[in-house]
Formats: C-alpha cells, sequence, structure tokens
C-alpha cells in the first residue's frame, strides 16, 4: 500500500507531461492576444500581415505555421470554404467559416477554428483574429466546417484526447490550459451586417477587436 501513491502520483505526472508537451499552434498562437508586438510579428513572418479586418489573415498565418498551405485569395474569409474538405459538424481545430448570406469571394463574411463544441446548446467556441476576442460562442448552425489535412490537423491541436460526453476531440482550448473564453453573448453569423466582418475597408491595427 504503501508503494500504491507514489506509483498513482507518478502516473498523474507522466499523464500531464504527455498532455501538455505538444500544444499545438492554436494553443502557442492564442497567447499572442495578449501581446500585440507579438501578434504583429507573428503574423507577418508568416507572411500575413495583421492589416485591415484581420481575421483570414490570422488564420493564414496559423495554417502556415502549422505546416499548411491557405487558400488562394485568404484574406477574405468566404474563401475559406473551398479549403481542407467539408464537414457538416465542428470538432476541433476545424475552420469555420460565418455564412452572413455571403457568397464566396465576397467580403462579409469571418473566419477562426473551432476549440470547443457544444452540441446540447448547439454552439461552439471560435478562435478568430478581428473579433471581440480570441474566443466566442458561435451558432453552429450559422457556420460551415472544413477539415485541415491531417498532419495539418495534428499540428494544430497537438495532443488531444476524446470527449467521453460527446465524442468530439478535445484539445487545451477545451480544458482551459491557456485563456479562457469569454462571457459574451452571441454575435448573429447567420445574417448580413453582423459583427467581425472581413470587409477591408479600413485598417484596424489594435487587438483583438472588432470593427
Amino acid at each position: 500500500m504503501r508503494y500504491l501513491l507514489p506509483a498513482i502520483v507518478g502516473a498523474t505526472a507522466i499523464m500531464f507531461l504527455f498532455y501538455f508537451a505538444d500544444q499545438g499552434v492554436l494553443s502557442i498562437a492564442a497567447k499572442y492576444a495578449d501581446d500585440e508586438p507579438e501578434l504583429t510579428k507573428f503574423m507577418s513572418d508568416m507572411g500575413y500581415p495583421k492589416i485591415g479586418e484581420w481575421c483570414g489573415e490570422f488564420a493564414a498565418s496559423i495554417i502556415k505555421r502549422a505546416g499548411g498551405t491557405p487558400p488562394s485569395g485568404a484574406a477574405i474569409a468566404s474563401n475559406w470554404r473551398g479549403y481542407g474538405t467539408t464537414d457538416v459538424m465542428p470538432h476541433v481545430g476545424h475552420v469555420a467559416v460565418a455564412d452572413r448570406g455571403v457568397p464566396t469571394g465576397a467580403t462579409g463574411s469571418h473566419v477562426g477554428f473551432v476549440t470547443d463544441v457544444d452540441l446540447m446548446n448547439g454552439t461552439f467556441i471560435l478562435e478568430s483574429g478581428n473579433s471581440s476576442n480570441i474566443y466566442t460562442t458561435r451558432k453552429i448552425s450559422c457556420f460551415s466546417f472544413r477539415t485541415p489535412p491531417n498532419n495539418v490537423l495534428s499540428a494544430l491541436i497537438g495532443n488531444r484526447v476524446p470527449s467521453v460526453i460527446t465524442a468530439l476531440p478535445l484539445s487545451r482550448a477545451s480544458i482551459k490550459v491557456y485563456s479562457s473564453v469569454a462571457a459574451s453573448p452571441d454575435p448573429d453569423d447567420c445574417g448580413q451586417g453582423s459583427l467581425d466582418t472581413d470587409s477591408h475597408g479600413e485598417n484596424d491595427d489594435s487587438g483583438f477587436s472588432g470593427p
């Protein structure tokens, strides 16, 4: 019995080391939300400077850092509907594109990454740039979802474990390893004229603040 507790402690320590050994690109990029110069440098280094309504550039920077190739015209959020493969339901690491009645190739949409899913309430947590917070709660029904190639997806979310409740993969975003999700109302992503659009009418070099 005297060896049981040390064994449990040792196993727990190994488990946590395994979980946190590879944070994934989404986790690393999220930390830039509190460091504007670092965020600007990261996006510039990836070849997608933080200018205008920059959600598309932020998504492109993350995909490129994960070893992927962003879609043509990545600065326009609606162009991300052609990235990867279609999935009718969100999973952690998926690219999420707001519908908003905006045709592909036109401005006015919004793009980011799924970091948590709540099927019971029909919502998910979006990690994105040019938003009121790097994390916002969104409605599943207002978005389309794209699955990145397997190698890119693995780089995005790092180590992950299945959820015993939803059977969806979880990342450390889901278990609150980094910044907590802001308590904010759902933007109306189903209609035009919504928050956090990607219309490139003016420069916005502030932090994670929408237009």
